[in-house]
């Protein structure tokens, strides 16, 4: 297949630099054009980036253009028109949009026009590729070589409006614009929760600013006219309020080592998350108790934690650590506890009277914490009758490798109960993200909607949910699939963080359809075996939206 000699791209945005770039390093004689610019025309800064002009008409050099001007129909079929009128014939047309389709931006003079989404300009490495019917064999094969030429994987795809794996990861992206609008955290505890809670090499608000906040806001609203007001955007943050976050800093991956002078812990609870909360606790050298609801749970937890620590200690580190390690059933050791922490099931009744015991039988100035990650702390600290005491310790599972923990006091929690909890979780290893007591806190309320958002896709629109998987990767550049990361966390589980999170936001939506059919069917993800997301989806997939 024929590669591009020359390639022209024409706009003054980041993706457009990038673009610009990367053809040029992937040999193209490439030149970015930036019309009613100054700037002279031909002129080379250096060797390694491409030719510079202000003037269209040197489209005429170019087999491959591409126009990269914003994300409002209007403005980009008039800068379009006059591309088109300038580019050489049998020249391959494209447009670079996030929101927009193809349909979007017809002119006369650009029928064979393709459309490009890159949502990741910092990333250059894949994007999703549209083209018309009108566009000719030559002229994709064209594109799609020079393309991978320059390091660029193009992903063929069916014409939608925002696409199929940018219009979620916009949806994101918004979302954490409206976080950071709200002042349910700053822009680095954003960035930090995503990076250390979900593994994203750079955090969504940096995303946002590298797009501009503008061009996100754009993008939907074309989304929102085409696809209805749920794609339409929330936030109003200005460019301004978008400073790049810093990156996280960890501490030891198991925090200070075995030793006697921590603060003695009970953790409450016999389950996966309350068994890797005593893990890590009594590795640090925290003397801890499980508390369990009877005898035989205490005995299987403290198994489970010992089997754990068996697995990378030995000698007198091992038999230090187990020998800080207690399980039980008696509510008498809270007496003794200096630090309390409740990881037991997500049910708010059950959470409620348990802080109203815990409230009753340890001594003053206890830390007491709750691992909740969608209940109201304030109403669980009001429950225990010391609601200074009382605050949010959000840990994420599996809490050996999981560097996050969010922190999350309520109006009540006292300044010296932040603090003890803070230097606790730091105590761990673990990275402590303050953010407001509102339901999912960060983490939840970006990636839960998230995944929503992608079922709706597979809903309305017909993508396929292997395909989204590799796009999420690929061109967004997230490091785990959509569908693969719902079969993990569990579709159920999923189902239960939607209600409420949608419920708190006071508005009327629910989750996707997909999502409430797969849990009714018993479709679970890793937890039911043979009965798969991934394959409920399958099955389930609209042919009328393919």
């Amino acid at each position: 297949m024929p590669i591009a000699r020359s390639a022209a791209v024409v706009g003054t945005t980041a993706t457009a630099e990038a673009l610009a770039r990367a053809l040029h390093t992937g040999g193209a004689d490439t030149i970015l054009i930036t019309p009613e610019d100054d700037t002279p025309p031909r002129t080379r800064p250096d060797s390694g980036s491409p030719r510079r002009s202000g003037n269209l008409d040197d489209l005429a050099q170019a087999d491959v253009v591409i126009l990269v001007a914003g994300e409002e129909p209007a403005a980009l079929r008039l800068l379009l028109a006059r591309t088109a009128a300038h580019r050489a014939a049998g020249s391959a047309l494209a447009v670079a949009c996030l929101g927009p389709a193809l349909g979007d931006l017809r002119v006369p003079g650009a029928e064979d026009l393709m459309l490009l989404r890159v949502p990741r300009p910092d990333l250059m490495k894949a994007a999703e590729l549209t083209a018309s019917s009108h566009t000719s064999q030559a002229s994709l094969d064209l594109l799609t070589e020079s393309l991978q030429a320059a390091g660029i994987t193009p992903h063929l795809v069916a014409d939608t409006a925002g696409g199929h794996s940018t219009a979620p990861f916009l949806r994101l992206l918004d979302r954490a614009m409206q976080l950071l609008q709200e002042g349910r955290a700053d822009a680095a505890s954003i960035g930090t929760a995503m990076r250390l809670g979900c593994g994203w090499s750079t955090g969504p608000l940096q995303l946002a600013a590298q797009l501009g906040p503008e061009t996100v806001r754009q993008a939907l609203a074309a989304m929102a006219e085409a696809r209805g007001p749920r794609w339409a955007p929330a936030s109003t943050l200005p460019a301004a309020r978008l400073p790049g976050a810093a990156p996280a800093t960890r501490t030891a991956a198991h925090g200070g080592g075995v030793g006697t002078d921590r603060e003695r812990v009970v953790v409450v609870g016999s389950g996966t998350m309350a068994c890797g909360i005593a893990e890590a606790l009594v590795r640090s050298g925290h003397p801890t108790d499980l508390l369990a609801r009877s005898t035989r749970s205490a005995q299987r937890a403290q198994e489970s934690v010992t089997f754990a620590l068996e697995q990378t200690l030995s000698g007198d580190d091992l038999t230090t650590a187990t020998a800080l390690l207690g399980a039980g059933c008696e509510e008498g050791v809270l007496a003794d506890a200096q630090v309390v922490i409740e990881a037991v099931v997500e049910d708010p009744t059950v959470k409620s009277e348990l802080f109203a015991r815990i409230g009753g039988n340890c001594r003053a100035g206890t830390l007491l914490a709750t691992t909740t990650s969608s209940l109201s702390v304030h109403e669980l600290a009001a429950a225990s009758g010391r609601p200074e005491d009382v605050v949010g310790l959000h840990f994420f599972n599996p809490v050996r490798h999981m560097g996050l923990v969010e922190l999350v006091p309520a109006d009540s929690t006292s300044d010296r109960t932040t603090d003890r909890a803070r230097r606790l979780v730091e105590g761990l290893g673990k990275v402590p993200v303050r953010c407001a007591d509102r339901p999912g806190f960060l983490v939840n309320a970006l990636l839960f909607p998230y995944l929503d958002d992608v079922l709706e896709q597979v809903r309305s629109f017909g993508s396929d949910p292997a395909q989204l998987d590799t796009l999420a990767k690929s061109v967004t550049g997230l490091p785990l699939g959509p569908v693969r990361l719902l079969e993990t966390v569990g579709a159920d589980v999923a189902l239960a963080v939607l209600d409420q999170l949608y419920s708190a936001d006071g508005t009327s939506a629910d989750p996707s359809a997909l999502l409430q059919d797969a849990v009714a069917a018993g479709y679970l993800g890793r937890k039911s075996p043979g009965r798969s997301v991934r394959a409920f989806l399958d099955r389930a997939q609209s042919p009328a939206a393919a």
